[in-house]
């Protein structure tokens, strides 16, 4: 009969211990070789099921990460769209602003059209008003010339010489028709105005 240590507990292990009996001790100490090895792979394994919520926080961590990533893409997109629409509002009124000063420059031009061919027009009667003022002022010098001529020719009698001749110049019915017949229109005061 082999002799087993009795400070060893069989129930530690899950061997009953009618069984120590059957086995010598040599093969009774492999068993509780085996025995430990298996529970300390049990132990292991329970280590290793442990580690398990390290692996999902760490997948946690990165969806939270791809979540943040996602947040700054949209409102990376959200910028962008803003300052597009910034953009496109200046460029609508920078072209309302132009079309608006297209137009004035169009009415100033028309308007300048029309004072420059008003005062062409006024150029030209001025130019016919300053051919008409020579004209008369000849025909004045002229008629002032002949004047002086019959004045000064005529003399005799008891008078101031000269005055017979004017007399009779004036007094004559051919002058006097010469005369209704030839406007003198320079001794007007408007006619020099222009």
């Amino acid at each position: 009969m082999v002799q087993v240590k009795p400070e060893v507990k069989s129930s530690e292990f899950g061997i009953e211990s009618k069984q120590l009996y059957r086995f010598p001790e040599r093969t009774f100490r492999a068993i509780l070789v085996h025995v430990r090895a298996d529970y300390m792979q049990m132990g292991s394994c329970s280590g290793n099921s442990s580690g398990s919520p390290q692996i999902q926080n760490s997948g946690s961590e990165e969806d939270l990460m791809d979540q943040r990533k996602r947040k700054r893409m949209q409102s990376n997109r959200e910028s962008a769209r803003r300052s597009r629409m910034r953009k496109q509002k200046h460029l609508d009124e920078l072209a309302a602003k132009s079309a608006q000063i297209q137009k004035e420059n169009s009415q100033i031009l028309t308007s300048i059209n029309i004072t420059t061919q008003n005062y062409m027009n006024i150029e030209a009667e001025n130019s016919v008003i300053r051919a008409r003022i020579m004209e008369l002022s000849q025909r004045l010098q002229s008629l002032n010339e002949i004047i002086t001529t019959a004045v000064g020719g005529g003399g005799g009698g008891g008078g101031a010489p000269g005055n017979w001749a004017e007399e009779s110049f004036l007094n004559s019915p051919w002058n006097l028709m010469y005369f209704s017949q030839q406007p003198i229109v320079a001794s007007s005061p408007d006619a020099f105005n222009y």
